[in-house]
């Protein structure tokens, strides 16, 4: 967006300044939306006068998750995962927060939903968050774990538990 209007919005913009007298300035007020991260270059030409030219660093912050743990365990054992959640972007990822869904047949003290703030991220800066986890069920089961953050970061992974529950036969 612009203020005022351009006249032209094909592949530039452009203004026409009617008159403009000694040491009088007029200000034309800008407002872009980056579609990459990196440097970004403008340059605003004047003429008959000289052009000037401003580089912009964008940055963009991103979110990765993942679990580790014990991927068998028997009922009554603890199946404990280490979630770790890291920024591999280039800007920080602000208000991180951790959700995962426990499914039946393991058991966390809080609840089968669970969700644990992170805070700001840094760019390359990971943290973990461990899930405290028992078993109580035998099968497979399946742990769903989510990372989100400030302006609509969102990162999925699974984690994959077998409970061994053993069993007597006479």
């Amino acid at each position: 967006s612009a203020e005022p209007q351009p006249l032209d919005k094909q592949d530039h913009v452009s203004w026409e300044l009617k008159e403009l007298g000694a040491g009088e300035e007029h200000v034309i007020h800008l407002s872009m939306v980056p579609t990459k991260r990196g440097d970004l270059a403008t340059t605003a030409f004047v003429r008959f006068t000289g052009a000037a030219s401003n580089v912009f660093t964008v940055q963009e912050p991103m979110l990765a998750v993942s679990a580790k743990g014990p991927k068998e365990v028997m009922v009554g054992d603890p199946a404990s995962q280490t979630v770790t959640v890291t920024n591999p972007g280039t800007g920080v990822a602000h208000n991180v927060i951790i959700e995962a869904v426990i499914p039946e047949g393991l058991e966390h003290a809080h609840g089968p939903k669970l969700a644990m703030e992170v805070g700001s991220l840094n760019p390359g800066e990971s943290r973990n968050v461990r899930l405290a986890l028992g078993a109580i069920g035998g099968g497979e089961h399946t742990i769903q774990i989510r990372a989100k953050g400030e302006g609509n970061l969102e990162q999925e992974c699974t984690s994959f538990i077998t409970v061994v529950a053993p069993s007597l036969e006479i």
